[in-house]
């Protein structure tokens, strides 16, 4: 292989290899930044989900004279209810400090959400759903992310090192036939 060759050869197979990876790597990030968005839109309406069935019995409850039953809260998710005066009732705050005013937030490496629906029904001012599981999903997607990007880096490497061994061989074959 002459010297034109090698460097036609060489600046190919540069080309090849970086555009692959860019190509991976612009995939994967967008594959990340779309499942990411997903996953915080999920956990905020999971949250308020939470929140407002809480909110609901907070006011059937009020309505119809009962006291306030404990309910089901899925894994994951802390609910604390404060009362009029500020002052948690029901539950723990993870961030004790917060302000006292309905939204959503994120604090500690938790997302918070604080509705205001009981509208101080059997004195509860604020339903508070609280969850980490966010930062745990996203840790678990950035790493399957990256090992899928790993395997595929890896078999573009196979498929590089394939094609130039193709390549090489037709060289050399083409050079025993010029010589001969």
């Amino acid at each position: 292989m002459n010297n034109l060759e090698k460097q036609s050869f060489y600046s190919f197979l540069g080309l090849y290899i970086v555009s692959s990876l860019l190509f991976i790597s612009l995939m994967g990030y967008w594959y990340y930044s779309a499942q990411k968005n997903a996953l915080e839109n999920e956990t905020y309406y999971k949250l308020q989900h939470i929140a407002d069935i809480k909110a609901g019995e907070i006011i059937m409850a009020h309505m119809q004279g009962l006291k306030l039953e404990k309910s089901f809260v899925p894994d994951g998710i802390e609910l604390a209810l404060i009362d009029v005066n500020g002052m948690v009732k029901e539950g723990k705050l993870v961030e004790p400090f917060m302000s006292r005013k309905a939204g959503y937030f994120k604090a500690r490496g938790y997302n918070i959400f604080v509705s205001d629906t009981p509208k101080e029904y059997l004195n509860i001012a604020f339903v508070v759903a609280q969850s980490e599981s966010l930062q745990y999903e996203l840790e678990a997607l950035r790493t399957m992310v990256l090992k899928v990007m790993l395997f595929a880096v890896i078999l573009i490497a196979m498929i590089t090192w394939i094609l130039s061994r193709l390549f090489i061989k037709a060289v050399r074959q083409r050079g025993v036939q010029n010589s001969a």
